[in-house]
């Protein structure tokens, strides 16, 4: 049973007014909140999981998931708030078990709509700062006292998800792309998301254009050998190994040890250690 939250807490910003629409549930296996919003600047219900770890941090760190189709991998919910505590992507439990102050954040993507499928709104950097933002001021329905800041950002996402991320990479010249929430992006998981292979040259120079303009964040690209996929990953792996781009990292599997659905629960875990060990890059001023 969800329960309301918003009482008695302070509020952010009066842009945003959430209403109703703010809700929260103690999730006693991990002793966390999972919580939904609607969003007003992603245009979708949008769940957020916050674990013991990072209740009430000031800064913030967020970790943004970016769910592919959900039909052909999960039929145990039709949006993100039920996606993200199902047995195929159990991101909120993995969160929880690494023990990490990373606040979840998963808004619905909507890919049913058919223009959604070519482009999505979070794909431009000036949404994604303003989604972000919403974020934030969200927060203070859900324990916090004060519209937090902004420490760490890390975008994730899988399969459809390159919807967001090509346009990202695309608009890497945006100013956008270097303010607000964007400008503390420290990490990218790819997650069986490179598709394109009729535009492998295109996707891959957008790609490599963003890997040097973002020296200071980690991008992580996992791909499925001889799949749909691998073109544009081995392409990226290629051109950043000649222009040895230290921040981009491809990692392959074989298509029969490790199915396209299974892979963001197989290696969250591992992206998450690594990430907690390791020590923020500095940014080039």
């Amino acid at each position: 049973m969800y329960v309301r939250t918003s009482d008695g807490l302070a509020h952010g910003s009066s842009q945003y007014s959430f209403g109703d629409a703010a809700l929260c549930i103690h999730h006693a296996p991990t002793n966390g909140e999972l919580c939904t919003f609607i969003s007003k600047k992603g245009g979708s219900t949008t769940a957020v999981y916050v674990p013991y770890a990072a209740r009430g941090t000031d800064p913030v760190n967020l970790l943004v998931w970016i769910h592919g189709d959900i039909i052909p991998c999960c039929d145990e919910g039709k949006d993100a708030v039920s996606l993200v505590m199902s047995k195929q992507f159990p991101l909120a439990q993995q969160i929880a078990y690494s023990k990490l102050p990373y606040v979840l954040v998963a808004p619905t993507m909507n890919w049913n709509t058919m223009d959604n499928k070519i482009r999505h709104p979070l794909g431009k950097p000036q949404t994604m700062n303003a989604f972000l933002d919403e974020v934030r001021t969200w927060l203070t329905t859900a324990g916090w006292s004060s519209v937090p800041s902004l420490s760490r950002l890390i975008l994730a996402g899988h399969s459809r998800a390159y919807v967001v991320f090509n346009g990202l990479a695309a608009a890497v010249s945006d100013a956008e792309s270097s303010r607000g929430a964007l400008a503390t992006l420290t990490d990218v998981w790819l997650l069986d998301t490179t598709y394109g292979k009729m535009n492998k040259e295109k996707h891959c120079k957008n790609w490599l254009g963003w890997a040097k303009a973002k020296s200071g964040v980690n991008l992580r690209i996992f791909y499925r050998r001889d799949s749909d996929t691998a073109a544009v990953a081995e392409c990226i792996r290629d051109e950043a190994k000649k222009n040895r781009l230290s921040n981009v990292a491809v990692q392959d599997f074989h298509r029969c040890l490790l199915s396209h659905c299974d892979m963001p629960r197989d290696q969250m875990p591992g992206l998450l250690a690594a990430s907690g060990s390791r020590r923020q890059a500095v940014r080039p001023r």
